[in-house]
């Protein structure tokens, strides 16, 4: 097969958005939270209009409420706040993926992992997180890509390795 050559900057935009895609994939229940806070919070509205429940009383479920609400902004919020602090952050960063291993450099820094060493790729529409590990991915944005055949040439490199892989779109998650 062909080699998949990439290079990119990695920016504050990317990081966040790695951090957070990180977040989404490995602790599931983050996407149930806003749902959840949204609904503890309709019904602590409708308690009060309409069963006349004082406030006071549901303190604590509006607080989490809205906290769980609010998850996405929080997540996000320290994702960048974190990532501001990376050593190669607005470095240059250059791949090289083959059928049999992946190479990463960046100013000061090289890495090599051959296909048995990640345990998952998760896709979703603006790029890959590589697993090496269950809690600790890499990121590829999918602007890094030459064209739409790199990104489908990685696809089915990645798909005849026996590694997890999933895709994820808006409304759901598909396998």
């Amino acid at each position: 097969m062909k080699d998949i050559s990439l290079e990119y900057r990695y920016t504050l935009d990317d990081a966040v958005r790695a951090a957070v895609e990180v977040t989404r994939s490995v602790i599931w229940f983050s996407r149930v939270m806003p749902w959840l806070g949204a609904v503890l919070l309709v019904v602590c509205a409708v308690s009060v209009v309409a069963f006349h429940k004082p406030i006071s009383d549901l303190t604590a479920p509006i607080v989490f409420g809205g906290i769980f609400a609010a998850m996405p902004l929080i997540t996000r919020w320290s994702a960048k706040r974190r990532a501001r602090e990376l050593p190669s952050l607005n470095n240059l960063i250059k791949w090289e993926i083959n059928d049999s291993e992946l190479r990463t450099s960046t100013e000061g820094a090289e890495a090599r992992f051959v296909w048995d060493k990640i345990i998952k790729v998760h896709e979703n529409r603006n790029g890959f997180l590589l697993f090496p590990q269950p809690r600790l991915a890499h990121w590829i944005p999918k602007r890094a890509f030459q064209g739409e055949s790199d990104i489908e040439l990685f696809r089915e490199i990645v798909k005849s390795k026996p590694i997890n892989y999933c895709w994820e779109i808006r409304l759901g998650l598909r396998s």
